[in-house]
């Protein structure tokens, strides 16, 4: 960003549903949890900034905004969205009223500046009709992020005119018969007006030069309003009804009405002869939007599981049915297991001494624990150990990559491969290696326990016997290459008396409803 090393924004945590400040960095901290609320902030995932509330948010395409019709954070309609030309920034504009915001959208961009990079207006933006967002949006950009099309450099694009909306204050485009924001006509005289004031010069304005998403101190003028009060960022009131002009079809239009009245009065009489649903009725709640803390929702859905590239263990890929869950962002860290030691008492893990951690550990997965330890942990915790076909969909998605990341192998993605840091590092020390709703530490730094017994998979077969009393860990550790530490990569543990547990971990998911379980398709 633009701004300086102390400045600060407003950022939303859609996991805590919490608005607070943090100083614009790369990776944004939730300030009610150890956790990232997104990462390469403004370059490189998708960002939305409101006008009304100036608040920045993570763009999330799984969820039930993912069309933009609202802003995530304070829930207004969104009338306008812009897409930066140099950042990732979608600026959405609310229909509401609002004053002494900063930023607003017109025929130019955003104005004054981008509230992500403080880029200036290209003054040359094209509205694009995006399929994969399901809505439309200006851009200057050469091509869509979502749908990735080519934006067509002779689409209509808009030329900004200087002359503002007598209703809403937006700013009027030829041939001003209509303002295109709040749909509001302009009389011939209106019109004549605004052609008269096109013919004058045009008076420069001084650019602003030092950018920032935060709320000016002095209001920014506006034109009179009938209201006595003001409404600002956080608290708005809908923008008064123009007067309506009076036309030769008052008696008609008033008879209309009456006939409307007495039909609305008839269905009402009817309505309530009938059984209604009562306003104390149970709400379900949204459960992307009510995961515990420290937790992501995974929407579930049907993917490929296996790779038909790997050893017997990975062959064949199926497809399989998961259903939604919350998993934990990190895997459960040495600290959280200590707070577990002092509630219950069992053994602690082999390389730890006195029952405490080792100094500096803190934020390290815990390992050197054996399945029954970590089911006990997930049982205290009023949770449970993933199934494999959890763990695999929660790293691959519907798209089934071979890693969180993609299908190739990224360097400086996990604590692995070419990447490791020959030693366990701390949870979410790899930001890059993140799936899209924000998992941590799926590939790589510790092996991780699965309730899942080694089976073979349908149409496969392996050459030699399971061990008994074995369970699936899956991920692989700071010790493995990367063909190892990947998506599909089985590997299996006894479940106690193992010779070594020193890079074995784990973390946890929890039910959204039913236990669920994993169907595997024909």
């Amino acid at each position: 960003m633009t701004t300086d090393a102390n400045s600060s924004a407003a950022f939303y945590c859609p996991v805590h549903q919490v608005r607070f400040h943090a100083v614009a960095a790369e990776t944004i901290q939730c300030d009610q949890a150890a956790h990232a609320v997104g990462y390469g902030f403004p370059n490189e995932l998708l960002w939305t900034f409101c006008c009304a509330c100036a608040t920045f948010s993570p763009y999330e395409p799984t969820n039930h905004n993912s069309q933009l019709s609202e802003c995530p954070v304070c829930e207004r309609q969104v009338a306008q969205r812009c897409l930066c030309h140099s950042c990732k920034v979608i600026t959405i504009e609310s229909v509401a009223l609002v004053h002494r915001k900063v930023h607003s959208i017109d025929s130019s961009g955003v104005k004054p500046f981008c509230p992500g990079c403080g880029s200036a207006p290209t003054q040359r933006v094209v509205q694009h009709d995006c399929s994969e967002l399901g809505t439309s949006f200006l851009t200057a950009r050469p091509s869509c992020e979502f749908c990735e099309v080519q934006i067509s450099p002779n689409a209509q694009h808009h030329e900004a005119s200087g002359i503002s909306c007598g209703f809403c204050g937006a700013e009027l485009i030829a041939p001003f018969r209509f303002c295109r924001k709040c749909g509001k006509a302009h009389a011939p005289a209106e019109i004549d007006q605004v052609q008269e004031l096109l013919n004058e010069e045009p008076v420069e304005t001084e650019r602003v030069s030092a950018p920032t998403a935060e709320l000016r101190d002095e209001p920014i003028p506006e034109s009179p309003e009938p209201e006595a009060t003001h409404t600002y960022s956080w608290d708005y009131s809908a923008a008064p009804a123009p007067r309506k002009r009076r036309t030769p079809w008052l008696i008609g239009g008033a008879a209309s009405l009456l006939l409307v009245v007495i039909l609305i009065s008839v269905a009402v009489t009817n309505s309530n002869r009938t059984a209604r649903t009562t306003e104390t009725e149970t709400q379900i709640p949204d459960p992307q939007t009510q995961a515990p803390p420290g937790m992501v929702y995974i929407g579930g859905g049907e993917f490929l599981m296996g790779n038909n590239a790997g050893d017997e263990y990975e062959r064949p890929a199926h497809k399989v049915e998961v259903t939604p869950f919350y998993i934990d962002v990190t895997e459960v860290t040495c600290g959280e297991y200590l707070k577990f030691l002092a509630a219950k008492g069992p053994r602690h893990p082999e390389n730890w001494s006195r029952q405490t951690c080792p100094p500096g550990a803190a934020r390290r997965p815990v390992t050197g624990v054996n399945w029954n330890d970590a089911k006990s942990f997930a049982d205290w915790a009023g949770k449970r150990l993933p199934t494999e076909e959890e763990w695999e969909f929660a790293a691959r998605g519907v798209r089934s990559g071979l890693y969180p990341w993609g299908n190739e192998w990224q360097s400086n993605a996990a604590n692995a491969g070419d990447s490791s840091a020959q030693r366990l590092m701390d949870v979410a020390s790899y930001p890059n290696g993140r799936t899209p709703v924000g998992v941590m530490d799926l590939i790589g730094n510790a092996w991780e326990w699965t309730s899942s017994d080694v089976v073979v998979y349908p149409g496969g077969s392996l050459s030699s016997p399971t061990p008994q009393n074995v369970k699936v860990v899956r991920g692989g550790s700071w010790r493995e290459a990367s063909d190892q530490a990947t998506g599909t990569y089985r590997g299996y543990l006894h479940t106690t008396d193992a010779e070594d547990y020193s890079a074995t971990g784990f973390r946890c998911v929890k039910d959204i409803g039913p236990s669920p379980a994993a169907q595997t398709k024909p």
